[in-house]
C-alpha cells in the first residue's frame, strides 16, 4: 500500500541520516581533539557544519528515493521496509553505507585515542 511504502522510505531515510551523522560527530571529535596538521589550516566548525548538512540530508534522500523509485520498498512481512525479495539492493542501499560509516568512525576514533 502507499502508506506502507511511505513508512519504508521514511525508515530507510532516517536510519541512513542517523548513520551519516555519526560520522560527522566522529569527524568533529577528531577536529577538536587531534592536533592540527602543520600544512592544513583548521576548518571552522561553521564550514564543517554546512558540509555535514550537505552530506547527511541529500545523500540518504538519494539512496532512499532511488530504492523507492526502483520499486524495492513495500511489505516486508511484519513491517514495511525494503522487501525480502530485494536483499542485494538492501545490502547496497543500507548496509554498504553502514559498514563504510563504521569503518570511518572506527578509524577516526583510533586516531583520536
Amino acid at each position: 500500500s502507499p502508506l506502507c511504502e511511505v513508512q519504508a522510505v521514511g525508515l530507510l531515510y532516517f536510519n541512513l541520516a542517523s548513520i551519516f551523522w555519526t560520522s560527522c560527530f566522529a569527524r568533529t571529535l577528531y577536529r577538536d581533539v587531534a592536533p592540527p596538521a602543520a600544512t592544513a589550516p583548521r576548518i571552522s566548525l561553521r564550514d564543517a557544519e554546512l558540509t555535514f548538512h550537505a552530506l547527511c540530508w541529500p545523500l540518504p534522500a538519494l539512496l532512499a528515493g532511488g530504492t523507492y523509485a526502483l520499486g524495492y520498498v513495500g511489505d516486508a512481512g511484519s513491517y514495511c521496509a525494503v522487501g525480502p525479495d530485494f536483499t542485494p539492493q538492501y545490502l547496497l542501499a543500507f548496509y554498504l553505507p553502514l559498514v563504510g560509516a563504521f569503518a570511518f568512525n572506527t578509524a577516526t576514533y583510533a586516531l583520536v585515542c
